[in-house]
């Protein structure tokens, strides 16, 4: 009886684990990996090593750079969510808010250019078309940034974003 139920015990656990065995991604382990993304740009790009070093070296450097911004902006959009919460929201405070935050995403649009232009001198010339040509394909009106594409993923309009508006 004590077998039978321990049996039962564990393939009850097995059947329950086997949906996360399933999805899981080589991604999901504790070995540190180089970013899919990043993996997918090295073959995309045919990169050697020694860009490969200088592009991740740059990377990062643009990601702590930018975090100080993305703080700025997090603290902005909570004024702005306790201000619209307020009962009588104030539309200059607003305005005021939504200035600050259009400076903030100047500075990194600013950043994003100087690391496309810091790439330019470590790529070849046909990998620097390549890596433009990516980015603005994923960007443009059909992408509406870099997780909508037309028709992909589970969010989103089937449409371009644009053809919402």
């Amino acid at each position: 009886m004590k077998h039978t139920m321990m049996t039962a015990c564990f393939l009850t656990g097995m059947f329950m684990l086997s949906p996360l065995a399933v999805f899981a991604q080589p991604a999901d382990t504790m070995v540190p990996r180089v970013p899919r993304p990043f993996q997918k740009m090295i073959n995309d790009l045919k990169l050697t090593p020694d860009q490969q070093a200088k592009l991740q070296a740059q990377h990062k450097e643009m990601r702590e750079q930018g975090k100080p911004v993305f703080e700025q902006m997090k603290k902005i959009r909570e004024k702005v969510k306790a201000e619209l919460l307020k009962d009588k929201p104030s539309p200059t405070a607003l305005d005021d808010y939504a200035a600050q935050l259009a400076g903030l995403h100047k500075q990194l649009i600013q950043k994003r250019h100087e690391h496309l232009l810091q790439a330019k001198k470590i790529l070849t010339p046909e990998q620097f078309s390549k890596l433009v040509n990516h980015e603005w394909k994923r960007q443009g009106p059909e992408g509406c940034g870099p997780f909508r594409g037309k028709g992909k993923g589970k969010h989103g309009p089937e449409t371009g974003c644009m053809d919402e508006m």
